[in-house]
Parts: structure tokens; C-alpha cells; sequence
């Protein structure tokens, strides 16, 4: 192979780590921060995106942010309300690098020059002052918090305080987030809870009144019920007495009559049997109706000859009727 041609792709090799040692690119979504043998000032941030030159490593360094908003949850911790009540409070924030000039300044000595470092001592840096910012429960009571019925809770008035003291802390020579060259889009409370042991303490006197009401209306409802049973008892003996001196009356009334029949059915027993007999015939036997029964059978003695002739004279029967034997 020839020299020269040797020397040219050794040259446009050069040329390749040339170019790529000496461009980077910035996306629409990022800042960069150029520094100049380490030194980085108002002209090192580049916000237009494209592809852009700089001076070989390490003579320059090219460190990138997203503008993007980034999201933190600490872990809930326990804080004291007004009323100096104790609740188990989580919150998260959005936050994003709004200077990043500032921002590289302020962590490039602890993480150096890697981005996810920054971001890493970044949210270091946040979980603290958001710790501290949490304070702010302390002044609104847990009535205010807890408060029933929409739009009575001042959990957002406690979101705007958190917000407010990260960002402008009432401390001086305390730094906000703005010294980091941080801006917090938001910040909200996840959840707000009664600790575990306060919990229990809860549950267990809502369990005292739930008895309490239930120990009432029970012995309210057996206070009724002996009344109503006490009432039913009375009544039921003034029906059963008013019962029995009505029937007691009746049984007179029947008892007169009675005497006043069986008088009469004294004068002539049998007479009086004939025609009880012939009152159970006609009330029993329909009138189209053909039996055929022994004259011994009950009430129907009074078809049997021999004990008509026993009971009454037949002959003057027939005397009386005209002879006839019928």
C-alpha cells in the first residue's frame, strides 16, 4: 500500500477523534456547562441546542442538565402540630436545575464532574431542607389539618408554607434551594398520618364510645321492653278477668234458661227425647234422601213399633186420628 494513502486514513483517523474531541451536542431539553481549564463563568452556559465546538479534553470539560423536572419523595417523618399532637407526614417536591452555572459551581466539588453525582448530592441537599421546611406543622393544629368536608383542611396553606421556607428561609445565613441553583415547582403532601401508637389510643376509645352507645341503646331497649311486656301483661289480665265475668254471666244466663227447659222436658221425659230424636232426623237427613238403617240405630228408635207401644198407647192414637195405624 502506498505511503500517501497510509497518511491520508491516518489523517482522517485523526481528524475523526479531532472532531469528536472537539464537538458536543446539546439536546432541546438541556443546559451545558463548558468549562475552560476548569474554569467556568456567565459565557460557560450553553442553552441552544446543536451541535457545538470546544476545545479538547481536558482542556475542556462539557458537564450537562436536564431542564426537566426531576421528582423526590423522602421518607414520612414525625412531626409535631400546634396542639402538640404528633403526625407521621410524607411530602414530595418537583424541582429542577434552574441555574446551572450555580449548580455546577456548588457540587462540583463534592461529586466532580459527573452529572448523575450532582444530581445524587443534589437531592441530598433537598431531603435536608425539606426536613427542615416540614417544620411549618407545627404551626396549624391537627383539627385544621383533619378538618371534615371539602375545602376545610389548610393542607394546601401547609404546602405553601413548606414551599416558601425551602425557598426564602425566615433564618438568616440559612441558604434556600435557590442557593443551589434549584427552583421547586411544587411541593405536596403525599399523606398525613396518626402514629401507630396514637392510632391505637384512637381506636381504642372509639371502641369505648362504640360500647358506651352500644350499652345505652341496650339498656334502653330492654327498659322499653319490660314496659311494653308489663303493659301487655296487664292488659292480657284485664281482658282474661273482663273474659270470665262475661262468661260467667253467660253461664247464668244459659244456666237460667237451661232450668227453664229442663222444667219443661221434666213434665214428659220420653216425650221430650222423641222429639229431640226428631229434631236430629231433620237436621241430619235431607229430604231426598233414602237410608236404610236398623231401627236400633241411635235416634231411630222412634220407627220401632214395639218401643212406640211402650212408650205411648197406640190404640188411642188411633182413636184419636181416626183409626188409621199410621
Amino acid at each position: 500500500m502506498p505511503r500517501a494513502l497510509l497518511l491520508i486514513i491516518g489523517l482522517l483517523i485523526l481528524a475523526g477523534f479531532g472532531r469528536f474531541a472537539s464537538t458536543y451536542t446539546v439536546r432541546f431539553t438541556e443546559n451545558a456547562v463548558v468549562t475552560q481549564f476548569g474554569q467556568a463563568d456567565e459565557d460557560s452556559v450553553v442553552s441552544a441546542p446543536g451541535l457545538k465546538w470546544k476545545l479538547p479534553s481536558p482542556l475542556s470539560t462539557v458537564t450537562k442538565y436536564d431542564k426537566r423536572a426531576r421528582f423526590l419523595e423522602p421518607a414520612p417523618e414525625t412531626f409535631a402540630t400546634a396542639d402538640q399532637s404528633q403526625l407521621v407526614v410524607q411530602a414530595f417536591i418537583t424541582w429542577r436545575v434552574d441555574d446551572p452555572l450555580t449548580f455546577y459551581k456548588r457540587h462540583r466539588g463534592e461529586a466532580g464532574s459527573s452529572t448523575s453525582e450532582h444530581y445524587r448530592v443534589a437531592e441530598n441537599n433537598l431531603r435536608s431542607i425539606l426536613r427542615s421546611a416540614l417544620s411549618e406543622v407545627s404551626g396549624f393544629s391537627r383539627e385544621e389539618l383533619f378538618a371534615a368536608g371539602s375545602g376545610n383542611s389548610k393542607l394546601r396553606e401547609l404546602e405553601d408554607a413548606i414551599k416558601r421556607r425551602m425557598t426564602t428561609p425566615p433564618d438568616e445565613g440559612v441558604e434556600g434551594v435557590g442557593a443551589y441553583g434549584i427552583a421547586i415547582d411544587l411541593v405536596g403532601i403525599t399523606s398525613i398520618e396518626l402514629p401507630e401508637s396514637v392510632t391505637q389510643q384512637v381506636f381504642a376509645l372509639m371502641q369505648a364510645g362504640r360500647e358506651k352507645i352500644t350499652n345505652e341503646t341496650r339498656s334502653e331497649g330492654e327498659a322499653t321492653a319490660q314496659l311494653i311486656t308489663s303493659e301487655a301483661e296487664s292488659s292480657a289480665e284485664r281482658i282474661v278477668q273482663f273474659a270470665e265475668l262475661r262468661a260467667g254471666e253467660l253461664r247464668n244466663r244459659g244456666e237460667r234458661e237451661a232450668e227453664r227447659f229442663l222444667a219443661r222436658q221434666a213434665v214428659n221425659p220420653e216425650l221430650a227425647v222423641f222429639l229431640q230424636q226428631l229434631k236430629l232426623l231433620e237436621d241430619n237427613i235431607g229430604r231426598r234422601t233414602t237410608l236404610v238403617l236398623p231401627t236400633d240405630f241411635f235416634s231411630l228408635s222412634i220407627f220401632d213399633r214395639e218401643a212406640l207401644d211402650a212408650r205411648f198407647n197406640l190404640n188411642e192414637l188411633r182413636e184419636i186420628r181416626g183409626g188409621s195405624d199410621q
